[in-house]
Order: structure tokens, then sequence, then C-alpha cells
């Protein structure tokens, strides 16, 4: 995971077909908080904020899709029962079965 993390975090946050930009942000940024808690993988932390700051603008923004993403990987930068339930809750109720599956 951390040999695609290295290739991955040199894509730009910019792609002309925004299913693949969201598909890829979204677990890169999942890859990146699940590997910036161990000690030798600290710089990840970064590279995950950077994909969480997408789906939040889009969220303030009003995209119904991104509010999911955005509370899941929230979870999964400072992981609390809260923040579980709460992104639980909005994959459930956005459809985002594969999300809440994950968690």
């Amino acid at each position: 995971m951390i040999d695609l993390l290295k290739i991955l975090e040199t894509y730009p946050l910019q792609d002309q077909f925004v299913a693949r930009l969201h598909n890829r942000l979204a677990f890169t940024g999942l890859a990146a908080f699940a590997m910036c808690h161990r000690k030798d993988c600290a710089s990840y932390k970064a590279l995950g904020e950077k994909c969480m700051g997408h789906f939040k603008f889009l969220s303030k923004n009003g995209s119904v899709n991104a509010r999911p993403v955005y509370l899941f990987l929230k979870s999964m930068k400072s992981p609390s029962r809260d923040a579980f339930s709460k992104a639980i809750k909005a994959c459930a109720e956005g459809k985002f079965a594969y999300l809440s599956f994950t968690i």
C-alpha cells in the first residue's frame, strides 16, 4: 500500500472525469489515513488531508454525494466511536453501502 501511495501522491487533485477523481481521492485518502498512524508513514497524513479537503469543499457547496465521503475520511483521520457512527449513518443515508461496510 505504501508503494501505491508514493505513486498516487504525485497525481493532481483535478481530473476531467469527476467519477474517476472522486474514486481516486476517496480511496487514496482512506489509504493515507490508514497508514499515517504508523511511525514510518506519518507524512501521508498531509495527503489524506488534501483528499479530505476536496470533499469538504464539495460538501460545503451542497454536494450530497461528497458528505458521506467527507465524514468517512474524517473518521479515519481521527478515529472515535462518535465519528464512525456519524460516517456510517451518512453513508447509509446516501446509499454508499460500500463505504459503510468498509467502516
